[in-house]
């Protein structure tokens, strides 16, 4: 093997400096077989099969790396599109690692070509996600504009991948939000006959037990054509291998025991634990910050003052951003000497990345608090004055993030109210959550002066009320509810009192809380005019009647939604007044399924994603409930699929799924129903949806006569206090439940279990199998 390079000495204002190489291997060692399977999916996809790879590793583990080397490779067949995900604080940037994979595209083909690929309404559904493109629509139901955007950028990669193989790389998913998974979840299912290969990332210590993400990954595995590679510490043999490609020789056993022993096998930092001359560095005895920051603290000054203003600009900084922030004068070659310490890297023709999340973790933490208020002062300040600088289209959350952290409440209020509306244009619910929290929390530090115009504090509390609802953040939500009411006078603000208890009530059905319908009868007192709010106030007791079996009731209130649906004149309320029209009649009525079906074409048509999702699972349950467990199956699984689409899989998708898995029960695909419960669980779905999983899970197994699992499923349900809500016990999820898959409530008692098992008096004659 030829010899490595020595260390070069770099040179900081003409006069010498202390050696700041670190050697970098040049061979990519022990990921052979894992290069192989990124060849083969690639193989698959040219052969317009779509594939996705999913790389797992702990930090320092070579997921970049690996996707570097494999993508470098395959750019010679096919165009290479990559995103990062961001870290900014909780949650991360939405749709961040699409929005770099778009501007990449856009700077290799220009916004003409991708109008051209997509047309003009599509190009401006894409700029949700990148302003270069155009003015995004404004107007809409928020469901339905998310599905608009998830079907333009399928039909943009599709359009790609008929020229030329496309390859998309995702890294560093464990920063993802919400709406970046189920994009990514999306498009693995959708995309059929396209020679397309999808490559994901993410940092296995950073996906917690409770990280919202942790689910999505388990099902992403799940869906067919995924492929999942989780990448290995390198054995003692490897790290040798890497230590001689690193230094050009083979290393003293002594130095590969003792590099192996501290590094763990850990690619990274087996590189950070060798000298140029091979020996295994003393001074890294210590922490793992001390490691990290080894070769950092061997940097000249104006180097180590660029990393730290890096640190705080995040872990991927533009460079005309970071010369804003930290001035022109010597960067470049504070820049070359961090690269060729490999500390970081040119991530692209426009910035700088750290080598390594966890060098810029360890670069930070180590800033005085002054340090850090400065500097992020100086971030925000450049932001502000230049949007464009921003490493991302999401630029007002950064700007709300620096205020806060330079501890200017005014300035971070007004940033964060900005970013919170530009959150809802991206259907980022938790993101919009998440601003209007930080806008909450900053609202009292603020002068009445240099608050948002146009909106007070009310207002900023039903807004963020909504945006729990929406991210099922029901917890959340309720306390920001009855600090929204403590604001309001009955008296003179009924109508918006009326609003917040809607909220109130869909929360606190989701967390099986007491109150539901005393809410919804309140709203119907505060808000007796023709109004909006009065008809979702109709349409929504209306649903919670026929949940708690009292069908009886809906009559009266389904003929007033109906007039009021008439005056108002707008789509929505008409499919509302039609799925509670038909809730109201028995299930041997022909009139219910005819008026559910005028509702789904109503809602089809452009209503509201909301509405259409409450008109499917109506007609679900209506089919099921009349013995047509075939038609059920086929309506509850586009039902699935919808709510995935529309943004609302956590919303209500446990409900969906409990229907669509009765369904497959009745027509004997026991199977998938079990495979589809396990799914639904990783949703992370409400207290209800949970315990609707329970019960449906508790049926099959006593079903199959699993006697641990249904034993298992009926503590949950015991553990539930009986009757939640402010009603008689709810029979089902709704009136027409078949009574031979009727979740009952109080909990199935054990001879409840063992009916469902034999099926007696089942008028389906079901079975399980």
């Amino acid at each position: 093997m030829a010899a490595a390079p020595p260390a070069t000495t770099e040179t900081w204002a003409g006069r010498p400096s202390q050696s700041v190489k670190r050697l970098l291997s040049p061979l990519m060692v022990g990921r052979d077989s894992e290069l192989d399977v990124l060849a083969d999916a690639f193989a698959d996809a040219c052969a317009e099969t779509v594939r996705t790879v999913v790389i797992s590793a702990e930090g320092g583990g070579g997921k970049s790396r690996l996707i570097r080397e494999a993508t470098e490779r395959l750019g010679r067949q096919a165009l290479v599109l990559s995103g990062w995900c961001v870290e900014q604080g909780e949650p991360g940037l939405p749709f961040a690692p699409f929005v770099s994979a778009v501007r990449r595209l856009v700077q290799l083909r220009g916004v003409a070509e991708i109008v051209t690929l997509v047309g003009h309404a599509g190009a401006r559904e894409l700029a949700r996600l990148l302003p270069e493109l155009g003015p995004a629509p404004s107007e809409g139901d928020p469901g339905m504009a998310r599905s608009r955007l998830f079907e333009s950028l399928r039909l943009l990669l599709e359009r790609l991948a008929a020229q030329a193989p496309v390859v998309l790389a995702l890294e560093d998913l464990h920063w993802a939000d919400r709406a970046t998974r189920d994009l990514l979840l999306y498009l693995a299912r959708n995309l059929h006959g396209t020679r397309l290969l999808l490559i994901a990332s993410y940092r296995t210590e950073a996906l917690a037990e409770a990280h919202p993400l942790r689910g999505g990954f388990a099902e992403l595995a799940r869906i067919e054509g995924v492929t999942t590679l989780a990448l290995p510490r390198l054995s003692r043999a490897n790290v040798a291998l890497h230590l001689t490609a690193m230094l050009g020789h083979e290393p003293a056993p002594d130095v590969v025991n003792g590099v192996h022993a501290r590094g763990g096998g850990v690619p990274l930092f087996t590189e950070a634990l060798v000298t140029p001359t091979g020996a295994v560095r003393p001074r890294l005895m210590g922490s793992l910050r001390d490691l990290l920051l080894g070769a950092v603290n061997e940097l000249p000054e104006r180097a180590r003052e660029g990393l730290r203003a890096m640190a705080v600009g995040g872990f991927r900084v533009g460079h005309r951003l970071l010369v804003a922030v930290v001035g022109a004068d010597g960067l470049d070659a504070a820049l070359r000497a961090a690269i060729a310490a490999h500390v970081v890297i040119a991530a692209d023709a426009d910035g700088y990345a750290f080598r390594h999340a966890l060098i810029q973790e360890a670069i930070r933490d180590e800033l005085l608090p002054g340090e850090r208020q400065r500097l992020h002062r100086a971030y925000a300040e450049a932001l502000e004055a230049d949007p464009s600088l921003g490493a991302d289209a999401w630029v007002a959350a950064s700007i709300a993030l620096h205020w806060r952290a330079a501890d200017d409440p005014a300035r971070a209020l007004n940033a964060a109210w900005r970013a919170a509306r530009e959150a809802t244009a991206r259907l980022a619910y938790a993101e919009q959550l998440t601003m209007l929290e930080h806008a909450l929390d900053l609202w009292p530090r603020v002068e009445p002066a240099q608050r948002p115009q146009g909106i007070d504090r009310a207002q900023l509390l039903e807004a963020a009320a909504d945006a729990a609802c929406w991210a099922v953040e029901t917890e959340r939500g309720q306390r920001i509810v009855e600090a929204g009411l403590a604001e309001l006078d009955p008296a003179t603000e009924g109508e918006r009192i009326a609003a917040l208890l809607l909220e109130r009530a869909m929360m606190r059905q989701q967390g099986m809380h007491e109150g539901e319908l005393g809410d919804l009868r309140e709203a119907l007192r505060l808000a007796p005019g023709s109004t909006r709010t009065r008809a979702a106030a109709l349409g929504q007791i209306c649903r919670a009647l026929a949940q708690h079996g009292r069908a009886d009731e809906i009559g009266a209130l389904a003929d007033e939604l109906d007039e009021l649906a008439m005056r108002l004149g707008e789509a929505e309320w008409t499919v509302e007044a039609l799925v509670s029209g038909a809730l109201a009649r028995p299930v041997g009525d022909m009139a219910a399924m005819t008026r559910l079906e005028r509702a789904l074409g109503e809602a089809q048509a452009g209503a509201s994603g909301r509405v259409e999702m409450i008109a499917r699972v109506a007609m679900v349950d209506l089919l099921d409930a009349r013995g047509e467990h075939a038609a059920a199956v086929e309506a509850a699984s586009a039902a699935w699929q919808r709510a995935r689409q529309l943004g609302q899989a956590r919303y209500m998708g446990a409900s969906v799924a409990q229907l669509l898995a009765r369904a497959l029960m009745a027509v004997g695909r026991w199977d998938d129903a079990i495979e589809l419960m396990a799914e639904a669980r990783e949703l992370d779905p409400s207290p209800l949806g949970s315990t609707q999983l329970s019960q449906v899970s508790g049926l099959i197994a006593a079903g199959r006569g699993d006697l641990t699992p249904a034993e298992r499923a009926l503590k949950v349900l015991a553990g539930v206090e009986a009757s939640p809500q402010d009603a008689p016990p709810r029979r089902s999820s709704c009136q027409w439940r078949s009574p031979c898959f009727r979740a009952t409530w109080p909990p199935p008692s054990r001879p409840a279990f063992a009916s469902a098992r034999s099926g007696a008096g089942c008028r389906h004659g079901c079975s399980g199998r």
